[in-house]
């Protein structure tokens, strides 16, 4: 597993077979949501649920619209850029 999925483990809960994002969305949602802000494209719901689980990372641009979607503070972004760059 990956630093930065240790660090999204705080952003999102587990229910049975569904992941909740803290915006209330689940894993369907708030990738449909990222790939409308990335301009249609660099992300899926298989590409979101990769990065939560280690096998795959975030590019910097997908790591600030996924921080700007839950409404994370400053500090939370700044965690989250430092577990993407470690």
């Amino acid at each position: 597993m990956t630093y930065l999925a240790e660090a999204l483990k705080k952003h999102y809960i587990k229910q049975t077979d569904k992941i909740i994002f803290k915006n209330k969305k689940n894993l369907n949602q708030l990738a449909l949501e990222m790939w409308e802000d990335l301009n249609f494209s660099q992300i899926d719901k298989s590409v979101l649920s990769k990065v939560l689980y280690g096998k795959r990372l975030f590019t910097t641009r997908q790591l600030e619209v996924f921080c700007n979607l839950l409404n994370l503070t400053t500090k939370e972004k700044e965690e989250l850029t430092y577990s993407l760059n470690k």
